[in-house]
């Protein structure tokens, strides 16, 4: 392979990867859209925050590439950013029920043990 083939190669690579990585980009947006619908305030909150660290790959102003320092820092900050939505979502989700609700839930089951009984 010469050197001619190894550049288009890598350009090829580049090129897929930043196709995937723009694909990735806007299907994270048509989520955060879709969240913007139904998820309370902190998980929306912690949502925002993640999309805003996303690194470009490309600076805005000069179609140039940033420095790679500048895109794992950012990358990083992203991390972060995930963990907390995580974290906040983790706790929406939760399902943290009431004691007068397992009480509940248990007279539900004994009334089901009797009714099955009687009609048996």
């Amino acid at each position: 392979m010469n050197s001619d083939e190894a550049t288009n190669r890598q350009v090829e690579y580049r090129d897929e990867a930043w196709r995937r990585y723009a694909e990735a980009r806007s299907d994270l947006h048509a989520a955060l859209l879709g969240m913007r619908l139904c998820a309370p305030a902190p998980v929306l909150s912690a949502a925002e925050t993640l999309m805003h660290p996303i690194p470009n790959s490309y600076d805005r102003d000069t179609d140039n590439l940033i420095p790679e320092e500048e895109f794992v820092d950012a990358h990083h900050r992203c991390g972060v950013a995930k963990a907390a939505f995580l974290e906040a979502a983790r706790r929406d989700l939760a399902y943290d029920p009431r004691p007068w609700q397992l009480l509940r839930k248990r007279r539900e089951r004994e009334h089901r043990k009797r009714s099955e009984q009687i009609s048996s």
